[in-house]
């Protein structure tokens, strides 16, 4: 299986390949896990109707990632190690000199009157006063690291804490923002936007190695009138209910996106149009099989195409579109392909 998006949903049987070659090459590719697919590992979560699934989650991977962390983590614990040292002895040597000016200052005053009056001698009184401008300098580094960072412990290390917390939850945000961008509120599948990236990334790929790409367009047959008859909210459950049944016969390969209103679209990598084609009857049957209460039968009509090499997305689509549109003309509930 490949490192896809788990928005792809999962099939409750597989899709049999009539080609034998192309499932020893999928198999080939999906041990190799090919550079493209670090397009779909970089979104950290996606829809499945509703069921969430982790990505890159062999142990392997998870091994690696949390060495480099904690590589990571102690290469700044020792940068900031640094920081505080050198900081700390800038604030005393400061202190220090500030104070050994004032004690030269009054030297003369602090050994003639101060010393005598208290009775000590001038030796006792330079090793005392030492001793004060060590204190006083220990002192100022404690207080400016309060001032400066709230924090006793110069704060340093309580802070670049709390910001690694922040840059994380802002990262999971930030994941989110884009998997919100990506994904289609009602049905829970991939919209418009993603699959225009994915298109991109699959075309590509089937360039550099020579693999089979179709399309699939479906469109919701008379949904319009769904909607005028029994309301939006009906016409909702309609389009939920139609996405579900599509996705039984899908691979987690396989990419199912609305592509906007009551059109949808399937792309299949590793897939030749006689298969796409097999595929996209079986969906036809599929989604009117069983009617959906109260708007009743719902019925799809698709336009299937096959990738051509060296083109870009875009015309494929239109085929696939046009064959969409030859399928609405012939009246609906069927099929139609082109190369």
């Amino acid at each position: 299986m490949l490192d896809r998006p788990s928005h792809c949903l999962h099939s409750s049987g597989s899709r049999e390949r009539s080609d034998r070659t192309a499932n020893i090459a999928l198999v080939t590719h999906c041990a190799k896990r090919p550079a493209e697919t670090a397009f779909y590992a970089s979104r950290s979560r996606a829809t499945c109707i509703g069921v969430w699934l982790p990505l890159n989650q062999s142990r392997k991977h998870l091994r690696y990632r949390q060495s480099l962390r904690n590589e990571q983590s102690l290469e700044t614990k020792r940068l900031h190690a640094r920081n505080v040292i050198r900081r700390s002895l800038v604030a005393v040597l400061f202190v220090g000199f500030v104070a050994s000016l004032t004690v030269y200052a009054f030297h003369d005053l602090f050994h003639e009157v101060l010393l005598p009056w208290l009775g000590i001698s001038s030796a006792l009184g330079d090793a005392l006063g030492s001793f004060l401008i060590i204190c006083c300098a220990s002192v100022s580094v404690v207080v400016v690291s309060y001032f400066s960072f709230h924090d006793m412990a110069f704060g340093l290390v309580r802070n670049v804490d709390e910001l690694n917390r922040f840059n994380t939850k802002l990262k999971s945000d930030l994941s989110a923002s884009e998997e919100i961008a990506s994904t289609d509120r009602l049905t829970g599948i991939w919209n418009r936007n993603y699959f225009e990236e994915a298109a991109v990334i699959e075309t590509d790929r089937a360039d550099r190695h020579g693999r089979a790409l179709s399309i699939l367009m479906v469109d919701i047959d008379r949904f319009k009138a769904v909607n005028d008859t029994y309301g939006h909210v009906t016409g909702d459950l309609v389009l939920k209910q139609v996405v579900l049944r599509l996705g039984e016969y899908l691979r987690s390969a396989d990419l199912l996106c609305r592509y906007g209103g009551e059109e949808f679209v399937v792309l299949c990598p590793d897939t030749a149009l006689s298969t796409a084609v097999v595929l996209a009857e079986r969906l036809r049957v599929n989604v009117g099989a069983r009617p959906i209460n109260p708007a009743g039968v719902v019925t799809v009509s698709i336009g299937v195409t096959q990738y051509v090499p060296g083109e870009k997305w875009m015309p494929c689509l239109q085929r696939a579109d046009t064959m969409l549109y030859k399928a609405k003309q012939a009246g609906r509930n069927q099929v139609q392909y082109c190369p």
